[in-house]
């Protein structure tokens, strides 16, 4: 066959979906075509006994030629059946001048009649073709009759839908199935063969000087169609075929005087795409679209496995990313599907590639138009939960049960009091509202919105914002005895969540103590005397920990301990007390020592010495024979060592009489607590008098 001229093809729209063929060309061997001039609807007729005559006759032998001329591989597949574009079915006798009796009456004369179903008005041809196009409809051969017969025939509504379909046209001859077309015959308000124009723009059907009674066939029709015969042409014709193009695109089968009035051949090829449908090419916002291609070559034209696919989106939603696919053994990808945020239009191109080659295998577009949905608006969300922080909750939420038919766009999170709020609008379902009060406690209420507009709320969840405390102020420090009794204000800051413990903390040796009731007082114990501690004091919430506050420092202090190494030296009226500093100065330097005596043991009489650090005194006026008792205490700025009981461990002395000579008696006072005492006891005097015999 002759090679054709790649075309771009005219879109069509189906019922379910949008096809758009494209300028890609698939050339092979396919099915018989006879495309003619001829008034052959009207010039012919049957009679009563269901014989017909004239051009009907050509019709006859055309339908014979055609069929037996589909490849035994098609006819498998087809539906066994004639498919009649532009009329309906005559069966009553005798008929004339009528272009469905023509197709029907020919059928029922063809040597071995074939069963015939008919297509008339727009819609009915439109869904043919869609059947067509999806492969659910497979005829052996498709005749579309013209328009001259008196009564039904083609009309401008119906050829106007036959032209916008001829990439169906083209699949149906490319899979090999046969085609018979009249359309020749000028009819007012369409193009005349448009249909092929639009697959072979140089080629087209005209009235200008074209007319005659008979024809001849030539020696292409002869070997295409050998049944035929002049004499079956004979009859009226109006219209023939005009090319630029040299050598003509398609075989001329029979002419006159130079004119091609009938032109097709046995395995015609017509050029042909790949092709592409929509689940629909006009949606709502929110709802689903799905793609697939076909892609075919070959005699028949047949499915091609393996294809890389690719899907390209631009308009309205070209920020969604389809996936390549590949094609299955029937040619098909699977559906590409996706959904609309935004309306406008959308112009999917779809690509096809030999992934073996890399060449092109062609090109087809699909329009989808998107408009507002109508959709209702979602239920509630559920499952809201509030994480309360420092000024601030997070909420976190699952979705609706019921979208409303549309994609959930945005969820709303509001508080109250305050009606603060924040927006979701992608990602995990959480969102932060921000410019809380700390210690206030709110309801949050959330609230999801598609295209169709703000659904209801969910129900409140509370939640109270908080922070850890302000740092505790007016720190005090009252220092004692290895202690320390710390004092504080609470913070003006509480966080918003109750101080439910306070730590005090020394430096050195970091020793601290905490408080969790009562009043704002913590003593911290096992500090070192004469040691400077820095203190400070925190807060702590549910929250975590405040700040130090600032610094407090003080020494502990206490008395003295028990002045130690104690003698005693007696003298005529007179003793002499010696002693040692104590081993424990509280803290704080000796100031003083406290001496007192007593005769009794329990009435005792300070010794007015004055104040002095000395470590000996001298006591003189003292009645001999008379038994004294002494205790001495160390003096520090903290205090007096306190008086102690008197116990076993005290020593007596008898001070000696005139003249006698005096003795050192050394003796030691263990085991006082509080001060030191220096007791001379009756029990020594009798020691020192058995020392002076000595």
């Amino acid at each position: 066959m002759k090679a054709f001229r790649t075309a771009l093809f005219s879109v069509a729209i189906a019922a379910t979906g949008a096809v758009v063929a494209s300028p890609t060309t698939v050339y092979a061997s396919g099915g018989p075509v006879i495309l003619d001039g001829t008034d052959s609807g009207f010039h012919g007729q049957v009679d009563s006994s269901g014989a017909i005559s004239g051009q009907w006759i050509y019709t006859q032998k055309a339908y014979e030629n055609l069929i037996n001329g589909v490849s035994q591989t098609y006819a498998n597949s087809s539906n066994g059946r004639i498919a009649v574009i532009g009329a309906t079915a005559v069966s009553s006798k005798p008929a004339s001048n009528n272009c469905g009796a023509a197709a029907y009456w020919a059928a029922q004369n063809m040597a071995s009649p074939v069963p015939i179903d008919f297509y008339d008005g727009a819609t009915a041809i439109n869904s043919f073709f869609d059947n067509v196009q999806g492969g659910t409809t497979r005829p052996l051969l498709i005749h579309i009759v013209d328009g001259i017969c008196s009564t039904n025939k083609m009309s401008a509504l119906e050829l106007n839908a036959v032209n916008n379909r001829a990439n169906d046209i083209a699949i149906h001859v490319n899979r090999g199935g046969a085609l018979l077309s009249n359309t020749g015959t000028h009819i007012n308000g369409a193009v005349n063969y448009g249909w092929l124009t639009t697959l072979f723009p140089d080629l087209t059907a005209t009235q200008s000087g074209c007319s005659g009674s008979s024809l001849s066939l030539t020696d292409a029709g002869i070997s295409a169609f050998p049944s035929l015969t002049n004499s079956d042409m004979a009859g009226a014709w109006h219209n023939c075929f005009v090319s630029s193009s040299s050598p003509f695109p398609l075989d001329v089968l029979a002419s006159q005087n130079g004119h091609a009035v009938i032109i097709g051949g046995a395995a015609v090829t017509l050029p042909s795409t790949v092709s592409a449908t929509a689940s629909s090419a006009s949606l709502e916002v929110g709802q689903e679209v799905c793609l697939t291609a076909t892609v075919e070559v070959g005699n028949p034209l047949a499915p091609f496995s393996g294809a890389l696919v690719a899907f390209t989106i631009s308009g309205a939603n070209t920020d969604i990313t389809l996936s390549n696919e590949t094609t299955n053994t029937e040619g098909n990808t699977p559906n590409s599907c996706f959904t609309g945020t935004a309306t406008g239009t959308d112009t999917v191109t779809i690509t096809a590639t030999n992934p073996d080659t890399n060449d092109s295998l062609g090109e087809a577009t699909v329009t989808i138009e998107w408009s507002p949905p109508s959709a209702t608006i979602p239920g509630a969300p559920a499952s809201i939960a509030a994480d309360p922080g420092d000024g601030e909750a997070v909420i976190t939420w699952t979705a609706p049960t019921d979208d409303g038919g549309a994609v959930i766009t945005i969820y709303t999170v509001t508080s109250s009091p305050g009606d603060r709020y924040c927006t979701w609008t992608s990602g995990p379902l959480s969102c932060t509202v921000t410019g809380l009060t700390n210690g206030t406690e709110y309801t949050f209420i959330v609230t999801a919105s598609n295209a169709a507009g703000e659904g209801p709320a969910t129900s409140g969840v509370q939640g109270t914002p908080a922070s850890r405390p302000g740092a505790p102020a007016s720190i005090a420090a009252d220092l004692g005895d290895g202690e320390a009794v710390i004092t504080w204000t609470a913070p003006t800051d509480d966080g918003g969540s109750v101080i439910t413990s306070y730590t005090v903390t020394s430096s050195p040796g970091d020793t601290d103590c905490t408080w969790t009731s009562g009043p704002l007082s913590c003593t911290v114990t096992g500090l070192t005397n004469g040691t400077e501690y820095t203190f400070f004091v925190t807060a702590t919430n549910a929250f975590g920990t405040s700040d130090p506050s600032s610094t407090e420092s003080g020494t502990p202090l206490s008395p003295p301990g028990v002045p130690r190494s104690m003698s005693v030296e007696t003298g005529i009226d007179t003793i002499t007390l010696v002693w040692d500093v104590p081993a424990a100065t509280g803290g704080s330097d000796i100031t003083d020592y406290v001496i007192e005596y007593s005769v009794d043991g329990s009435n005792w009489l300070v010794l007015e010495d004055g104040v002095s650090t000395a470590t000996t005194t001298t006591v003189t006026g003292l009645n001999n024979n008379v038994d004294h008792i002494f205790r001495v205490a160390a003096v520090n700025a903290i205090g007096t060592g306190p008086s102690t009981q008197l116990d076993t461990g005290m020593m007596e002395l008898v001070l000696p009489s005139t003249g006698a000579s005096s003795r050192a008696l050394p003796f030691a006072i263990a085991g006082l607590a509080l001060g030191a005492y220096f007791a001379l006891l009756t029990s020594a005097r009798r020691r020192v008098l058995r020392h002076h015999d000595n």
